[in-house]
C-alpha cells in the first residue's frame, strides 16, 4: 500500500519540510519511523488516516469517524475482566426447590436417593441463609467448602445432573441462587424406551415381534365380525377356505380390536379359518 505525506525534519536547530510521496511500505520504504501520541484527534481527517491517541491507541479514521484500533493487550485484558465474572463449582446430583431439613442420608429429593458425599442445591429453605451447597452425610449437613464463605462470590454456578439445568448465585444475605438454563426434556417415541442413570443414557428398542391371532370365521352372517384384542388397528388378514388351504378374498374393514369381513355368501361353521398378524 501506498500513501502521500508530508515529513517535518527537525535538526541542529534547523526546520526542515521534506515532501515524501507514495511511501510503499510492501517495500520497506520508510523505516526507524516514531508517531508522537497527538491529545486530540487531527481535523479535516481523510478517510484512512491515521493517529496514535494519548493513550498510546491506533485510531483510523473510516469517513466518518475515528475507530480505535484493539491490540492485543487490550483484547487480553477483557477476556480476563469477563472470566473474573465466572465462577464454576463442581455440578450437584439435585437441586430442592422447596424446604427440605439438611441431614442424614437415604432419603431422596425430586426422585433422587441421597448417599453420603453427594452434592445437593438448596434454593427455596424457609431460613433462606439455609441456601446453598451442601455436602450429604450422617447428622447435619455442611455447606460445600468450595461453595461457602469467602469462596462464594457472586456468579457462582453449577449444573444439576438430575435434568441437566443450571443455577446462578446472584448474592445477598439470603444467599439467592435461580435457575439460568434448562435442558430440552427428552421423552421416548414409539418403539423404544429411555433410561438414565446420572449423566448416562440407556436407549433400547422396544420389541418389535408381531403377534398373531388364528381361528374360524363366524357363520351365519356374510358380515363376520371378529375380535382380535391386538390392541391396534393396523393388522393383516388373511382368510384360507378350511377344505382346501385356498385363499379367499373378503371386504375387510378394520376399527380398533375388530376386523370386519363381508361375503356374498353367509359362511357355514368352520368353513373359513384366519390369519390376523399384527
Amino acid at each position: 500500500m501506498c500513501y502521500n505525506s508530508i515529513g517535518i525534519i527537525y535538526k541542529r536547530g534547523e526546520l526542515k519540510v521534506k515532501i515524501i510521496n507514495n511511501i510503499n511500505f510492501n517495500k520497506k520504504q520508510l523505516k526507524n519511523a516514531v508517531f508522537e501520541s497527538l491529545t486530540q484527534a487531527p481535523e479535516n481527517s481523510v478517510t484512512g488516516q491515521f493517529y496514535i491517541d494519548s493513550s498510546n491507541k491506533l485510531n483510523i479514521y473510516n469517513g466518518t469517524v475515528w475507530v480505535k484500533q484493539a491490540t492485543e493487550s487490550y483484547v487480553t485484558d477483557q477476556i480476563q475482566t469477563a472470566q473474573k465474572g465466572l465462577d464454576p463449582k463442581e455440578s450437584v446430583v439435585v437441586v430442592a426447590t422447596t424446604n427440605v431439613t439438611p441431614e442424614n442420608t437415604g432419603g431422596t429429593i425430586d426422585g433422587v436417593s441421597l448417599s453420603t458425599g453427594a452434592r445437593v442445591l438448596l434454593t427455596s429453605q424457609t431460613t433462606t441463609s439455609e441456601n446453598g451447597i451442601y455436602i450429604v452425610g450422617v447428622g447435619a449437613w455442611l455447606k460445600a467448602q468450595d461453595a461457602s464463605g469467602s469462596n462464594l462470590t457472586v456468579g457462582a454456578h453449577t449444573f444439576n445432573e438430575k435434568d441437566g439445568s443450571g443455577w446462578v448465585y446472584v448474592g445477598g444475605a439470603n444467599e439467592v441462587w435461580t435457575k439460568f438454563s434448562e435442558s430440552t426434556i427428552v421423552s421416548a417415541g414409539t418403539g423404544i424406551s429411555v433410561s438414565q442413570s446420572g449423566k448416562t443414557f440407556t436407549v433400547s428398542v422396544a420389541s418389535s415381534t408381531p403377534q398373531k391371532v388364528t381361528g374360524f370365521v363366524p357363520s351365519g352372517n356374510v358380515n363376520a365380525v371378529i375380535t382380535h384384542s391386538l390392541g391396534v388397528t393396523d393388522v393383516c388378514i388373511s382368510v384360507i377356505e378350511a377344505s382346501t388351504n385356498e385363499l379367499v378374498f373378503a371386504d375387510a374393514v378394520f376399527v380398533n380390536n375388530q376386523v370386519t369381513l363381508t361375503f356374498d355368501v353367509a359362511p357355514t361353521s368352520n368353513q373359513y379359518r384366519y390369519i390376523i398378524i399384527g
